[in-house]
C-alpha cells in the first residue's frame, strides 16, 4: 500500500503489478506527512496542527491528536509502534503513546518546546529513548527520556537524517 498526501484529500492505494488502485479516499486538507506503522496495520497523517491515526484495515479513524500549534512537518513511529514522535513548525517535539484504549487527550508522554527553531525531522532510538531532531536554527538536538542532553551548532540548516 501507499498512502499520498494531497492538497485536499488523501487518497490509499494498493500497488497491483501494473497499477494503483485507490481503495480510500478521504476529504482531508492540508495533509503534511503521513507515515504507516512498522507492523503497517495502523497509520498517521499530519492535518497542520493536528495528527490522526487510522486503522490501515478498516479505514476508521483510532484517535485524534492534538497538541501542537503550528503545522506537523514530521511523524515518526517507535520499532513496536507503542509510540509516534512529531516534530512541529512551531518549534515543539512530542511522543505520544499509542494506546486506543487510553482516552486520546491523555496519550501525549513527553513535550518539548524550542521557541527559537522551527523543526524539521526526526531520528528516534527506542531503546534509549533518545530523540535527536533538526531545524532552522541550524543545530541538531538530542533529548532522552524527555529530558534536553545537548544540541550541536551545525552552521548550516540540516533539513534531513535518519539512524
Amino acid at each position: 500500500m501507499i498512502l499520498v498526501c494531497f492538497k485536499y484529500r488523501l487518497v490509499l492505494y494498493n500497488i497491483l503489478t501494473e497499477d494503483l488502485y485507490a481503495c480510500c479516499k478521504w476529504q482531508l486538507k492540508s495533509c503534511r506527512a503521513a507515515r504507516f506503522s512498522n507492523s503497517g496495520g495502523i497509520f498517521a497523517v499530519a492535518q497542520l496542527s493536528n495528527i490522526i491515526i487510522f486503522n490501515a484495515y478498516t479505514f476508521q479513524v483510532i484517535a485524534t491528536l492534538k497538541g501542537h500549534s503550528g503545522i506537523v512537518k514530521h511523524l515518526l513511529w517507535s520499532e513496536d509502534d507503542r509510540y509516534l514522535v512529531s516534530t512541529g513548525q512551531e518549534g515543539a517535539l512530542y511522543e505520544w503513546e499509542i494506546d486506543i484504549s487510553k482516552d486520546p487527550n491523555k496519550i501525549r508522554r513527553l513535550e518539548n518546546i524550542v521557541k527559537t527553531s522551527a523543526f524539521h525531522t526526526a531520528a528516534y532510538d527506542y531503546s534509549t529513548r533518545t530523540i535527536a531532531v533538526v531545524g532552522t536554527d541550524q543545530k541538531l538536538w538530542c533529548f532522552q527520556k524527555g529530558d534536553f542532553m545537548i544540541d550541536v551548532q551545525c552552521g548550516y540548516e540540516l533539513t534531513s537524517m535518519c539512524l
